[in-house]
């Protein structure tokens, strides 16, 4: 039986910029992060001459998805929710990027996606003896650059 080729990993970092560039800002205490999940519309072309009573369909476009993670929030240090609710409050782009870390060298394309969107939620998770937590939402506005890239 062949070995495992599975991928481990020891930790994920996101960071955010604006689309404008500058420096990207590592969001701490990251728990967990949810990558987008692309969807394809469909283009129904159902018409007289169908037949055996089943619709037709045509690929349509493609929905980057929505990447979302959630945090612990740190009072201590609070401009990344300071950024995000400005971010937010003002309707602006940004640039977003997760690194893996796998023991690989952290460059690697294989351990690195990134792409631009919409910080679309924002909201602070508290519960009975819990650490305060923070989830946030950012809708993609094209395709994501990521490992599973070929072009």
């Amino acid at each position: 039986m062949a070995a495992s080729v599975a991928r481990e990993v020891q930790g994920i970092e996101l960071a955010l910029t604006s689309v404008n560039g500058g420096t990207f800002y590592n969001l701490g205490e990251i728990l967990s992060v949810t990558p987008p999940t692309r969807t394809m519309g469909t283009i129904d072309v159902t018409n007289h001459n169908t037949t055996d009573y089943f619709r037709e369909f045509l690929p349509g476009m493609i929905d980057p998805g929505t990447i979302t993670f959630t945090a612990n929030y740190v009072s201590s240090s609070s401009w990344a929710s300071d950024l995000i609710t400005s971010v937010m409050a003002d309707r602006a782009k940004i640039n977003w990027k997760t690194t893996l870390s796998t023991g690989e060298a952290a460059t690697s394309s294989q351990n690195v996606w990134y792409g631009n969107g919409y910080i679309t939620n924002y909201q602070l998770l508290t519960a009975n003896d819990q650490a305060v937590q923070y989830s946030v939402s950012i809708k993609l506005t094209a395709k994501p650059t990521d490992s599973a890239d070929t072009t």
